[in-house]
């Protein structure tokens, strides 16, 4: 059977005598719990509250059996053996009472998954609604959080604020191509930002001067924010300007570029290390003790260890930096490491693409080596929203035989 928490304070005893088991007996029958019971040769072993070991004594004696304490633990004994020392007990209570205190305020904000808008600008636009450090966390709503930011952000296509002990965490997904127009009432054409071949299009508002096929070039309108209304007859007897509304994916080509020296100065570790800790509650961060590092060459590694880890309490974190001194050594790309660096920066430069959302639908590359460097030319082709806006040209004269609105 598991051991409960300790609170109340429990006995651990030793039973000798041959009536142990006579004795376990008597202490069933008198709804008395015994813990952790433990055979061996004439003895036993058994852990039970302390306020039913007095009850156990007076059944030593039916049971012909001597009782032994061997350990005191929980609350009352801790309490007795610092009896004298009344100052540590009431300080220990005094900060768990502190800190649970402190978890009903906010202490920390993260923000995650943003890379268009920094931390900086989400942290102080939620400031700006009195969402401050040090603010009751029942006066914090989450759902009135992500409202605001998905109002002001035009930006962020989705977003999660979760509240956890004293941290409030903000998950964001970003469109970078978003548009930028706030106010969706103003009249804007849809322009290609790219040369490529319309791929798709879907209007909902505005009047399509592309299709599926059509070869385009940078800054061609593909949807007028011009409405002509006609009559049966076609003519046309009332204009209207929208915020033209399109989804439209262009097939592009993209050349890619890079070159790498054969030569090059190697990192090479010296072993000397220097770690420095500093600890960090709230806005505020201590370092001890204060040095510096006086490495001229040097990597710095940097571990945050969270004090407690639910976040439950005021979020206390030990920062740990290492500055790790090194040498640049002058050294030389073989051909398999020079080529193998150049096609690493082709695949990062594809990952980053697919991470914007852009399909890949082909790619070619092309490496020369020489003596003195190496390069790579690729050429990659894409499907991807390659559309931007522009104020319209308003013809305020009204075609000939229609009708002013």
């Amino acid at each position: 059977m598991k051991l409960p928490r300790k609170i109340p304070g429990y006995v651990t005893v030793r039973i000798e005598g041959f009536g142990i088991e006579r004795f376990i007996n008597i202490c069933k029958n008198h709804n008395i719990p015994l813990y952790k019971l433990r055979f061996s040769e004439n003895t036993s072993t058994v852990t039970l509250k302390s306020s039913n070991f007095r009850k156990i004594c007076s059944f030593r004696k039916n049971a012909n059996v001597k009782l032994r304490i061997i350990s005191k633990t929980g609350m009352p004994f801790f309490l007795f053996f610092y009896r004298k020392r009344w100052l540590f007990v009431v300080g220990i209570f005094l900060c768990i009472g502190i800190h649970g205190f402190l978890s009903n305020f906010l202490w920390e904000i993260d923000v995650e998954g943003n890379s268009f808008y920094s931390d900086k600008t989400i942290k102080e636009y939620i400031s700006s609604n009195n969402i401050v450090y040090g603010t009751p966390t029942r006066n914090i709503s989450c759902n009135e959080i992500e409202t605001l930011i998905r109002e002001n952000f035009e930006k962020v296509t989705w977003v999660s604020a979760t509240l956890k002990g004293a941290r409030l965490t903000i998950n964001l997904k970003e469109n970078p191509d978003a548009s930028s127009i706030v106010n969706n009432t103003s009249p804007w054409d849809i322009v290609a930002k790219k040369d490529g071949t319309i791929e798709s299009i879907i209007t909902r508002k505005g009047t399509p001067i592309v299709k599926a096929g059509d070869e385009v070039k940078k800054g061609d309108v593909l949807v007028m924010s011009r409405v002509d209304y006609t009559n049966e007859s076609g003519e046309i007897f009332g204009t209207e300007y929208v915020s033209a509304d399109s989804d439209i994916v262009i097939k592009t080509v993209n050349n890619f570029e890079t070159c790498i020296l054969r030569n090059y100065d190697k990192k090479q570790y010296t072993g000397n290390n220097k770690t420095f800790t500093s600890m960090k509650a709230g806005t505020y961060c201590i370092s001890f003790p204060k040095m510096k590092c006086n490495f001229e060459l040097f990597d710095t590694v940097t571990e945050y260890v969270p004090l407690d880890k639910s976040d439950r309490i005021l979020p206390v974190t030990y920062i740990y930096t290492t500055y790790k001194e090194y040498e640049l050594v002058p050294s030389e790309y073989t051909d398999e490491e020079l080529t193998e660096r150049l096609q690493e920066e082709f695949n990062n430069y594809i990952h980053k693409l697919e991470e914007n959302g852009i399909q890949i639908i082909d790619n070619s590359v092309k490496i020369d080596l020489n003596a003195d460097k190496g390069s790579l030319t690729g050429t990659i082709t894409l499907l991807e929203k390659a559309t931007g806006t522009k104020e319209p040209v308003i013809n305020n004269e009204q075609p000939e035989g229609t009708a002013s609105e």
